[in-house]
């Protein structure tokens, strides 16, 4: 396998006879012989189609054929449906309903005239192109050039006992490209382009509905319009509906049309209920709920400030309230390295020593109202708290001079 410009890329074995192939795109389809001819003389093919550049395989199955008839034409659409045109005159195109399925899109039996074949060339969305040749001729000639032909795709329905067959097949094609669009929309993939005839095939789907209304309302097959009017897409459309249902003068049939409005008007107007969050105890969300479960103890916060080096001054941590409940995600509590602490050496007799320590410490106090909670460190590192239970310098002083006169007398009692 390879590009349009003839770049080889791929190189496969398959399990089967090829019987076989046609390019879109990136893709390729390749039909074999899954097995050999039954004893009726009909085939048994396999279709596969791969992707080139991704190198995926997007279908795999069973070719559909008539009963006793060999494949004539495969190939893609200009939309890029994969279809097939068989020696009975029978066209089908694959679609992705029902899990993936055949629809026959056209019967060479009702249109042709018996001394006519029709060798495929092509097909679009409502037309299949053709070549007409003369019977028992099955291929076209090269020379004269040949004219193509253009005929309209018809679903091979039954007898209808309306009397309007090509109004059921309009609708069952119509319906049919709107379910294609809706699978390319599902599929995630870009329907701008096709908002306008999205629009239009809906528009005519309407149309056709009403007029099978009419036909319905005249042949006496109320409860067939009624399931009709259910399956219009527009308001307008069901109000002309009850408005031709009025104009017949048929008991009971206006009323119904009414109903059928006012529920889909019901539906429409309901608004759309948000799902509550998930609550524990009925109190709060459950995001929020986790998150204040997850916040850290008073105790923790002043444990991890005292570890703080002393280049931070002043740690503050403050939580507010909100009065909606908001999804709050738990902040961890930073990792700090613990300073080192030197004990120094007391300069001052015992009494200077044992002031030391409880100038070291330091002052913290934790401020808890309600749903705040603020740690403030009062005394800024580096700087040594004055302490109000200690005695000033000026009384240290005289208590130190009085105590050398006292011990002096002693001296001088104990000498004499």
């Amino acid at each position: 396998m390879g590009t349009m410009r003839k770049v080889q890329r791929h190189i496969l074995s398959l399990d089967g006879p090829v019987v076989t192939a046609s390019g879109f795109n990136d893709e390729i389809a390749i039909v074999t012989h899954a097995s050999h001819s039954l004893p009726s003389n009909d085939q048994m093919l396999e279709y596969r189609v791969l992707n080139i550049r991704y190198g995926t395989q997007t279908l795999r199955g069973h070719l559909p054929l008539t009963p006793g008839s060999s494949l004539m034409w495969f190939g893609f659409s200009e939309e890029g449906r994969l279809s097939s045109y068989d020696s009975k005159g029978v066209l089908r195109v694959f679609t992705e309903q029902f899990g993936g399925s055949w629809l026959p899109l056209f019967s060479a039996s009702k249109e042709k005239k018996s001394e006519e074949n029709y060798w495929v060339v092509g097909l679009n969305a409502s037309k299949l192109i053709c070549v007409v040749c003369s019977s028992p001729e099955t291929f076209r000639q090269v020379t004269p050039k040949p004219v193509l032909t253009l005929l309209d795709l018809t679903f091979p329905v039954a007898s209808s006992d309306l009397g309007a067959e090509t109004l059921e097949n309009e609708f069952i094609l119509v319906n049919m490209h709107i379910s294609q669009m809706e699978v390319v929309a599902a599929a995630g993939q870009d329907t701008t382009a096709l908002d306008d005839q999205a629009f239009s095939l809906e528009a005519a789907l309407d149309r056709c509905i009403l007029r099978l209304i009419a036909a319905c309302c005249n042949a006496d097959k109320l409860a067939r319009a009624t399931e009709l009017v259910k399956l219009l897409s527009m308001q307008k459309s069901v109000k002309g509906a009850i408005k031709l249902a009025t104009a017949l003068k048929l008991p009971n049939l206006p009323e119904r049309f009414n109903s059928i409005l006012e529920e889909r008007l019901l539906n429409e107007s309901k608004p759309v209920i948000a799902q509550p969050a998930v609550t524990f105890n009925g109190n709060e969300p459950a995001a929020v709920h986790l998150a204040a479960d997850s916040k850290p103890e008073a105790s923790d916060t002043a444990n991890a400030l005292v570890n703080k080096p002393s280049t931070t001054t002043t740690a503050t941590t403050t939580t507010q309230s909100c009065k909606t409940p908001e999804p709050v995600t738990p902040l961890s509590a930073p990792k700090l390295s613990a300073p080192i602490f030197i004990k120094k050496k007391s300069q001052q007799g015992p009494k200077i020593s044992k002031e030391a320590p409880m100038a070291d410490k330091k002052m913290e106090e934790v401020k808890d109202r309600g749903d705040q909670k603020e740690v403030v460190e009062k005394t800024p590192p580096g700087v040594r708290p004055t302490n109000p239970f200690a005695k000033s310098a000026s009384n240290r002083e005289k208590t130190s001079l009085l105590d050398s006169i006292k011990k002096m007398k002693n001296e001088h009692t104990s000498k004499t």
